[in-house]
């Protein structure tokens, strides 16, 4: 009890934010109303008081403070005039007033009313909370003194918007702290006006806000900006001649625009203040607070990333933050949707960022697919050999490939794609859905595009378990969501010991993979799997499931907690629904990441002719969840609330024959808005050994 849970929405109606906290309660369930919200609060700070930074380009004097006054003659020119909707000398400052909230000219035939919250749409970025370090980091000079220095560092709530910022609010109190407008966002700011639900001119007493012949708006319910998910990570940077510990705040701004930024947030103990936070947060240290960016105009080969953040098991930290082989910390960074190229790239960023403005030889890249129409997701890296840095790197694209990444080497002209036929990459495995032969006419197959990260466990026979979903629902683009011609599919690929080699590659037909069975019961939308065959392990590379809706979709990254796989299906609503609502049907699915069958009760059971099964699927209303731990008492207690599973009510009495998880085990919840799942699992010697990395049973 006493902990929160944040969750952000948004109204495309009113292109409107809301950021709210709810508390948990001595039961470990929620409070039913906010404790705040923060776009409310927003309003009752003047704009000129909220404390915002920018940046231009890259440099030490690059970050300077997001005022008209303050930004420098070429930024101007970008709000003014570079984008594809420009204003006048006069207008520009009004245009970066209105983003900082002044509303004196906001009106029905002005600028874009902001009525009930001045936080923008908060779509596809999640929030992010901030607290002191606590990396598990092995054999690394410093880190201990800097843990120490920062163990009292007050926490942060990073929230992203597409209000063009990204946002730092009290995690207490929902005041805004801090923000920030990345530099690659200058020359479309002008766009946020705009957005008043109408093509018509926007007006300022009477004349055009904008120049030109037309307002070229840009299309959709809710433009994006600052539309990716941020992070923060303790990493090692160079510091002049020396080495130092440093928290960075990374993003991407997901559909908003191909760039990447990074933040210094330590924030280390101020002594005039027992909030650091207030102190180190401010316009005046704009210049110590931006690092760097990193654009498509550093490399054509970044496109949108949209990639969800997961948590490292082995380091605590933000998946995408490694230490590599030649002893730098980097951001493992897929190249995403839509690059110029339409490649498929690794991005290795090391954190020093860019020297004297340039990013040539401060960053190094491994193309996958030199092809066009391709993009890589989000990668994930193990340290196969215990000593706290990145050896293999697995992330899908586009087109069903999961790859494999060798930076085994100290040096990383020698990183490459593992797995080759002479000099041509090969994949690991590639995602395809042969349609039915139809009056015999068999349709091409389809690629199963990868948007998610994959999971990655330790199989017991060496090797590695590689668990994936496919689905894609970037744009309206063939091969994504919604598509009636697709099959999704989640797939287990054992990457064994000799792949390549001893073993060919598992086949894209899937003929070395055990086939699973979901069904859907078309009247509960209960999900069970019927297929309990046993896996041979030495005929069978894996196993796959379809997912059992129409153009149900894995949209959102899935997760492996306490020996358990969840993921979300995400499908259409049929045209047949009666719900007023067009917001797709979700699905939490809970499964056994080696065997793919449901074998833990974690969801209940249901009856199937006759048998009581472990309910593989249910309905949830979240598109997306987070697997957290529970320290609550929910998962120890025979109280319960209606509707869950087992729970037993008599009046306002409601209780389940037995807890959900047994004494001596650890609970974690898959929470969402509304989804509550609670995840059990034993302090066993398999699961320490693959949480500390280092420990192996060989060794």
């Amino acid at each position: 009890a006493g902990g929160d849970k944040y969750v952000a929405e948004f109204d495309s109606t009113t292109v409107t934010g809301f950021l709210k906290a709810y508390k948990v309660k001595d039961d470990g369930d929620f409070e039913a109303s906010p404790t705040w919200e923060a776009g409310a609060k927003l309003l009752e700070t003047g704009s000129n008081a909220r404390k915002i930074i920018t940046n231009y380009g890259n440099g030490t004097s690059a970050g300077v403070a997001f005022r008209w006054d303050s930004l420098p003659a070429d930024y101007q020119t970008q709000v003014q005039t570079g984008g594809a909707i420009t204003v006048s000398a006069a207008n520009a400052p009004k245009v970066v007033a209105y983003v900082r909230g002044d509303q004196s000219l906001e009106g029905l035939n002005g600028l874009r009313q902001r009525d009930g919250s001045l936080l923008g749409p908060i779509v596809n970025g999640t929030p992010w909370i901030q607290g002191p370090p606590s990396a598990e980091i092995y054999g690394s000079t410093g880190y201990a003194d800097f843990f120490a220095k920062n163990k009292a560092r007050q926490r942060v709530l990073w929230v992203p918007a597409n209000d063009g910022m990204l946002h730092a609010f009290n995690v207490t109190t929902g005041e805004e702290l801090f923000a920030y407008v990345p530099g690659a966002l200058a020359n479309r700011l002008v766009e946020i006006p705009l957005q008043r639900g109408t093509t018509a001119r926007t007006k300022l007493a009477g004349a055009n806000f904008t120049s030109g012949a037309t307002e070229n708006q840009p299309t959709g319910t809710v433009w994006p900006y600052v539309d990716g998910n941020p992070f923060t990570a303790d990493v090692k940077v160079t510091s002049g001649a020396d080495s130092v510990w440093r928290t960075y705040l990374l993003g991407t701004l997901g559909r908003g625009g191909k760039a990447v930024y990074a933040l210094d947030v330590s924030m280390s103990a101020d002594p005039l203040t027992t909030d650091p936070a207030v102190s180190y947060l401010s316009e005046s240290n704009a210049a110590s607070i931006f690092k760097w960016q990193f654009t498509s105009d550093d490399d054509a080969d970044l496109g949108y990333v949209t990639s969800d953040v997961s948590v490292h098991p082995a380091t605590n930290q933000p998946t995408p933050i490694a230490k590599m082989k030649n002893g730098k910390f980097a951001m493992l960074l897929g190249n995403g949707n839509r690059s110029s190229s339409g490649k498929a790239v690794l991005f290795v960023l090391y954190m020093d960022g860019p020297n004297a403005g340039s990013w040539t030889g401060r960053y190094d890249k491994i193309v996958a697919d030199a092809g066009s129409g391709n993009g890589l997701s989000t990668p994930r890296w193990e340290d196969v050999d215990g000593d706290g840095m990145a050896d293999v790197v697995y992330a899908g694209d586009l087109k069903g490939n999961m790859w494999k990444f060798d930076v085994s080497n100290a040096n990383p002209a020698n990183w490459d794609v593992a797995y080759k036929s002479g000099s041509t990459n090969l994949p690991l495995f590639q995602a395809v859905y042969q349609g039915p032969t139809v009056s015999g006419v068999t349709p091409a197959p389809i690629n199963l595009p990868i948007s998610t990260i994959p999971q990655v466990m330790y199989m017991g026979k060496g090797g590695m378990m590689v668990n994936f979903g496919t689905g894609s629902a970037f744009d309206e683009t063939a091969g994504t969501f919604p598509n009636p011609d697709m099959v999704n599919r989640v797939y287990g690929i054992w990457d064994r010991p000799g792949m390549g080699a001893a073993r060919a590659l598992p086949p894209s037909s899937g003929n070395t993979l055990q086939l699973r069975t979901y069904t859907r019961n078309a009247s509960t939308g209960i999900v069970t799997t019927s297929s309990a065959t046993a896996m041979d392990w030495s005929s069978k590379d894996g196993w796959y499931f379809d997912l059992p809706g129409g153009s149900e979709s894995v949209l959102s990254d899935p997760s492996v907690d306490a020996g358990v796989l969840t993921l979300v299906g995400v499908r259409p609503k049929p045209a047949s629904s009666d719900d007023c609502s067009n917001t797709p049907y979700s699905t939490l699915y809970a499964l056994d990441p080696i065997s793919g069958r449901a074998e833990r009760n974690t969801q209940g059971t249901v009856d199937v002719s006759g048998n009581t099964v472990v309910i593989a699927g249910q309905e949830i209303a979240d598109q997306k969840i987070r697997v957290v731990s529970d320290r609550t008492k929910k998962a120890f207690t025979k109280q319960c609330k209606a509707g869950e599973p087992g729970c037993t009510c008599t009046g306002s009495e409601c209780t389940k024959e037995a807890p959900t998880c047994s004494a001596g085990q650890r609970a974690k919840r898959a929470t969402g808005k509304s989804a509550d799942v609670v995840l059990c699992s034993s302090s066993s010697p398999r699961l320490q050994w693959r949480e500390i990395p280092g420990l192996r049973t060989d060794q």
